[in-house]
C-alpha cells in the first residue's frame, strides 16, 4: 500500500506544477495583453499630438497667391490672437503697443489712459507688433490679396463675427478678416464697428504722413489712405 500513497503523492505534485505552469502561462499571456494594449494607447496617443500639432501649424498661416499670411490678427505685440475672426488689439503706424478693441481702453503694457505713439517714417523692424517670423505686409503683397484673377474675396461671417474671406482659386487656402473697427487716434475711442482696418507697411503720401490701408467693406477691399494717429488692426505675412 505504500507504493500507491507515493504514486499518488507524485501524481499530485505533477498535478500541482502542470496546473501553476498553466496559471503562469495564462497570467504571461494577459500581461502580454495588457501591454500590446496600453501600447496601441500610447501610439494613438502620439499620433492625435502629431496631428494636433500639423493642424495648428497649418493653421497659423496660409499661402494666398504666393504670399503666406497668417491666420490670425495680431493680438499683444509678438502673438496672434486665438481665433480668425478675433480682433486682436488695435495699433499706431509705427508704434508697437496694442490697444483694445473692446471698451475699457487699455494698452498692451496696461496703461489704461490714451497716449498715442505713432512715429514718422516708415514701419520700423523694431517697432513691427507681428511674431518672429513674421512682419507687416508692403503694398505689393496687398494688392496680392485683392487680385481677382487668383483671389476671389467675399463677404462671410464666422460665429456672428462679419468680415472678408479671400480664397485662393488655385488651392482653395482662405483667410478670414474680421470686420473689427478702429480706435481714434485723437482720443481713442471707438468706432467704424462695420468695417476691416488693416495697416501695411508703406507710407502713401509722405509729406502728409499717411499710410496705406485695407479697408474691407461689405461689397469691397480697397486701398485708401489714412492719419498714421489712427489705430488699427494688423494682420502679418511670412518673411
Amino acid at each position: 500500500m505504500e507504493p500507491n500513497r507515493n504514486l499518488d503523492s507524485v501524481m499530485e505534485t505533477r498535478d500541482h506544477f502542470k496546473n501553476g505552469a498553466s496559471l503562469k502561462s495564462r497570467m504571461s499571456r494577459r500581461n502580454h495583453t495588457i501591454k500590446t494594449k496600453f501600447l496601441f494607447v500610447l501610439i494613438a496617443i502620439a499620433i492625435c499630438l502629431a496631428g494636433s500639432a500639423t493642424m495648428f501649424a497649418q493653421e497659423t498661416g496660409v499661402v494666398i497667391n504666393g504670399v503666406k499670411w497668417a491666420t490670425r490678427n495680431v493680438d499683444k505685440p509678438g502673438t496672434f490672437a486665438t481665433n480668425p475672426e478675433d480682433a486682436g488689439m488695435f495699433y499706431q503706424w509705427n508704434c508697437r503697443i496694442g490697444w483694445s478693441a473692446t471698451n475699457p481702453i487699455v494698452n498692451s503694457n496696461g496703461a489704461t489712459d490714451w497716449n498715442g505713439c505713432a512715429e514718422d517714417g516708415t514701419w520700423k523692424k523694431s517697432n513691427d507688433p507681428c511674431p518672429i517670423g513674421w512682419r507687416i505686409p508692403t503694398s505689393e503683397e496687398t494688392k496680392s490679396l485683392i487680385d481677382t484673377a487668383k483671389v476671389t474675396n467675399e463677404w462671410s461671417t464666422i460665429n456672428g463675427i462679419n468680415g472678408r474671406k479671400f480664397t485662393d482659386k488655385t488651392s482653395g487656402k482662405n483667410i478670414f478678416l474680421p470686420f473689427v473697427g478702429n480706435r481714434s487716434g485723437s482720443d481713442g475711442s471707438l468706432r467704424n464697428a462695420g468695417n476691416g482696418l488693416y495697416w501695411i507697411g508703406m507710407v502713401y503720401k509722405e509729406e502728409t504722413y499717411y499710410a496705406f490701408l485695407l479697408c474691407h467693406r461689405y461689397n469691397a477691399a480697397i486701398f485708401t489712405g489714412i492719419s498714421k494717429n489712427n489705430v488699427h488692426c494688423v494682420r502679418c505675412v511670412e518673411e
